[in-house]
């Protein structure tokens, strides 16, 4: 390890800015979420929002003295809460149900998609920066029949991530086994910064849903 002090300095303050600029990034996401949960009147629990962390193993709690463990195989990815997590929204009319799914980074999903050996614990494999993007995926069911599908959990959302990340396609439509609409609609996370572009992003989302399946969410 090269013993440079001033290196050091110059990487720690960078590290001071990046974790205050995190802090900024996600308290903006929560804000989002739960602006949007309102908008389309979603029901859940107590109005929270229930969320799955994607990408990396979750943290594993501990029983003894510590709230979290840190095994020797643990990636740094498994503290790091904000690269892709989803936020489940609710539910409308015991027939609409809504998660959103934000991607911090997409780089090693588009490095994959060049056909790179790309791996996620080693970030300079991933797509450059400049070429990656942050990105917001609606993740829909319309249930005319049965129960809600089998895919909704962490698992599932997890094991699509990548296969609807590079979908050429805005707008995937898919059918469950019972025969009900699911879709996925992808949005720069920049398209969601303001309430008034919040409300043209869900107003071209209950369009397309309308097109598709004439329910009307928004």
């Amino acid at each position: 390890m090269e013993n440079n002090v001033n290196n050091a300095d110059e990487l720690f303050l960078n590290v001071r800015k990046s974790i205050r600029l995190l802090y900024d990034y996600q308290h903006r996401v929560q804000g989002t979420m739960f602006y949007i949960k309102s908008q389309l009147n979603l029901s859940s629990t107590n109005s929270r929002i229930e969320i799955n962390k994607l990408f990396s193993d979750p943290i594993h709690g501990s029983n003894n003295y510590g709230q979290f463990r840190l095994y020797p195989g643990n990636w740094a990815w498994d503290f790091l809460f904000p690269m892709a997590m989803e936020y489940q929204l609710g539910e409308k009319d015991k027939r609409y149900r809504l998660s959103v799914i934000v991607v911090t980074d997409d780089g090693f999903f588009k490095a994959l998609k060049k056909g790179s050996t790309a791996k996620k614990e080693k970030t300079e494999t991933f797509a450059a920066v400049e070429s990656s993007d942050t990105t917001a995926l609606f993740v829909m069911e319309l249930k005319q029949r049965g129960e809600w599908a089998k895919r909704w959990n962490r698992n599932s959302m997890e094991s699509s991530l990548e296969r609807w990340l590079n979908n050429d396609q805005d707008t995937i439509s898919e059918k469950t086994e019972a025969g009900n609409d699911f879709i996925v609609m992808k949005f720069k996370l920049s398209e969601l910064v303001t309430e008034d572009k919040i409300h043209l992003v869900l107003s071209k989302m209950s369009r397309k849903i309308e097109d598709i399946t004439g329910y009307i969410v928004y």
